[in-house]
């Protein structure tokens, strides 16, 4: 049985939507930077290239989780889309 491409539609700005939401959850719990870089156990220098370059530095999904568990939101919130 032959396998077969299926078309999706995947959301090329994904991580800079994170990063935006991460952003903004920060300033609404009034968390730091350099705070949340010490919760999730990143060095802060790491944490502000994510964020500042909107995510083009990149970070793992166990950090993204555990932005969401510091945030106190859910991981989807995160993902979600301006409107």
């Amino acid at each position: 049985m032959a396998a077969f491409k299926r078309n999706f539609m995947f959301d090329d700005d994904i991580v800079v939507t994170v990063a935006k939401n991460i952003r903004k959850y920060q300033i609404e719990q009034k968390i730091t930077q350099e705070q949340e870089a010490v919760d999730i156990g990143v060095s802060p220098e790491f944490y502000r290239r994510f964020e500042s370059t909107l995510g083009s530095e990149g970070i793992y999904l166990i950090n993204v989780y555990k932005i969401s568990i510091v945030l106190g939101i859910k991981i989807d919130k995160l993902f979600e889309k301006e409107n």
